[in-house]
């Protein structure tokens, strides 16, 4: 291992070691006047039985798939020991949290009782432990509640495959194409699901809904392309009356893992495209092509994952759009929604843009009423619907999951879309 990573490596143990220092610290202040020795310091020593417990967990599940070969099942079982450590320092900081919001509000107290009201008879010691031990029995609720929250997440909330509509209208949009029904898939990320089963609904689903056209905007898979193999037959399934359309997202391009040479990356990338064209879907790499009905045709316009550093950029909307007859209807397809900002809204005049990109982070709060994901401020336009002038974005939450194996509040999405002409 290189020197940096032994150091993040360092400096990852050494966080953790200060969140158990920090929840020892929380639990014994809570049980300080307890007359029970024994109870006392077992719940004192609870975070680092936990912490003790995880790593021989670990220990042995990593153990038990030393022998896999494949870098993405490797990369699956890493983060789902991940998964169940981030619930665990979740609850730790929880406690840890509520434990500063008490002495914060202790001293609050102290300062009004003291120096407002003049009270120099109050038990200021009793008033302490009182206002401690509220606080603690607070922030553990909430931390359980947390972990119902985040076990379900892990559970079930990853799989439960949700379809957003939307009808938007065009002036522009040909008479021909009024009540054209779009399904916007993205994100499938197919190397970060166990097997096959766990999209079969979520192809039901698609299918159930009748489609004009299916539009993948996007990251099939982690990394490698041997990823998708188990699910070209699934996909293929997916039937639209007038065709599927695919474009590469960032985690297609093969920039997140080594490859033994740069032959190795091209030729992933080649079995990527290929693996999308067996599933049926007519690849945009920086194209376009067109779409007729009876006398009336709208452009379809499609570019490699175009993205803002860190990321990567490779589409080029320039070229898939050479040649494109500025009066037609245009839709575009471009994985990440920072492209709209960048080169699209209010510099060309694309209608409707529909990206994927962000999943919402997986986490977060989306509902008519409110919507909220730590990832909107990275990404100003991170899910739903969005309008500037006549151009609209629409931006899909994903289907799949990446990196930590949860969803809580940002459902898997299947996204339909119906055009209506003015």
């Amino acid at each position: 291992m290189s020197f940096l990573i032994i150091f993040r490596l360092l400096l990852f143990i050494v966080f953790l070691l200060i969140i158990d220092i920090l929840t020892y610290y929380s639990l014994g202040s809570f049980v300080k006047e307890w007359k029970n020795r024994k109870k006392k310091r077992f719940i004192k020593k609870l975070p680092w039985i936990v912490s003790a417990l995880f790593l021989v967990f670990a220990a042995i599940y990593l153990i038990s798939v030393r022998n896999i070969s494949l870098d993405y099942i490797k990369s699956r079982h890493f983060f789902n020991i991940f998964g169940v450590l981030f619930i665990i320092l979740f609850l730790k900081m929880t406690m840890i949290l509520f434990k500063v919001k008490d002495k914060i509000f202790f001293f609050f107290i102290f300062i009004i009782c003291k120096f407002v009201f003049r009270k120099k008879t109050f038990d200021f010691k009793l008033i302490g432990r009182k206002v401690s031990n509220f606080f603690f029995i607070i922030g553990t609720i909430t931390a359980l509640l947390f972990l119902l929250l985040l076990s379900y997440g892990m559970k079930w909330g990853k799989y439960d495959f949700e379809i957003e509509k939307h009808e938007i209208s065009f002036k522009n949009l040909p008479k021909s194409f009024d009540g054209l029904k779009i399904v916007q898939i993205s994100d499938t990320h197919l190397g970060s699901f166990p097997d096959t089963s766990y999209l079969t609904k979520a192809i039901n689903l698609i299918n159930a809904q009748n489609a004009d056209i299916i539009f993948f905007t996007g990251d099939l898979v982690n990394n490698q392309a041997i990823e998708a193999n188990d699910y070209i037959s699934m996909f293929k399934c997916l039937k639209a009356k007038y065709g599927k359309y695919a474009i590469l997202g960032n985690h297609d391009m093969g920039d997140y893992r080594r490859w033994y040479t740069e032959a190795d990356k091209l030729n992933n990338y080649f079995d990527i495209v290929k693996a999308n064209q067996l599933m049926g879907f007519k690849m945009l790499l920086d194209t376009a092509c067109y779409l007729k009905i009876n006398n009336d045709s709208i452009a379809i316009v499609g570019v490699r994952n175009w993205s803002l550093p860190p990321f990567k950029k490779y589409g080029n909307l320039k070229r898939a759009m050479n040649g494109v007859p500025n009066s037609i209807f245009k839709i575009l397809l471009s994985h990440n929604p920072s492209h709209w900002d960048r080169e699209v809204q209010g510099k060309t005049n694309i209608d409707l843009t529909l990206s994927g990109h962000t999943h919402g982070m997986q986490i977060g709060f989306y509902n008519k009423y409110f919507r909220w994901s730590p990832i909107q401020y990275m990404y100003p336009h991170w899910g739903g619907l969005y309008k500037e002038g006549e151009q609209y974005l629409y931006v899909n939450k994903g289907l799949g999951f990446l990196g930590l194996p949860i969803r809580l509040g940002i459902k898997p999405e299947i996204t339909v879309i119906v055009l209506k002409s003015l």
